[in-house]
């Protein structure tokens, strides 16, 4: 069977991985570690990387069972652990992704990159709302469902959703600490939001 160049790009990360300091990722993000492995919280669940192999793993229940992470899973891992820059703190400020400093889109792709979302979530605020929860989310802003959402424990993001009515279908979209690309590429905003958004709809699906 045919590996997808998403596989390959994760492969190539994972080995790239393991070219990097790891005593000074353990000690810019506090990071909980042994001499196997170093752990870190992200959208909610725990995740495990392999200090000799750079592999990613995830698990509910504390590694008696272990996954493997998904590409978007890995590569968000990869990026803030590797990739982020020495000043990485958080403005408190809140934008959305293409006013992130740096950044330059034609046009907004919020709410249509995640119609399909918004499309699922229409009608079960509710549930989005526990779910949420479940992600350790905090309730944050204006919105029909409006919470800001752990994606990692040092950079929040933050959730609205607004919900169909008369006049218009239901929105989703996310809105970014205005110092995100000090922690993460751009590129990498869209592989959380659309983790943190797959989790949710997991969460509500339970």
């Amino acid at each position: 069977m045919a590996i997808s160049n998403y596989e390959i790009t994760k492969q190539k990360m994972q080995k790239h991985f393991l070219d990097y300091d790891q005593e000074k990722m353990i000690a810019k993000f506090g990071l909980a570690h042994d001499n196997a492995y170093l752990y870190i919280r992200f959208a909610g669940r725990d995740y495990r990387i392999s200090r000799q192999t750079g592999l990613v793993e995830w698990s509910e229940d504390g590694f008696l069972q272990v996954a493997e992470g998904n590409y978007n899973e890995a590569m968000s891992i990869y990026d803030l652990l590797c990739c982020s820059r020495p000043d990485c703190r958080l403005s408190g400020n809140y934008v959305t992704c293409k006013s992130l400093p740096g950044v330059a889109i034609a046009g907004s792709p919020g709410n249509e990159l995640f119609s399909g979302n918004a499309a699922y979530f229409a009608g079960k605020g509710a549930q989005l709302a526990k779910a949420c929860e479940k992600l350790g989310g905090k309730p944050a802003g204006k919105g029909d469902v409006a919470y800001e959402l752990p994606a990692f424990d040092c950079l929040p993001v933050r959730l609205v959703f607004w919900d169909a009515d008369e006049e218009f279908p239901a929105s989703l979209y996310f809105l970014w600490d205005r110092n995100t690309t000090r922690f993460i590429h751009f590129e990498t905003t869209f592989y959380v939001a659309a983790e943190l958004t797959r989790r949710l709809e997991e969460e509500m699906g339970k």
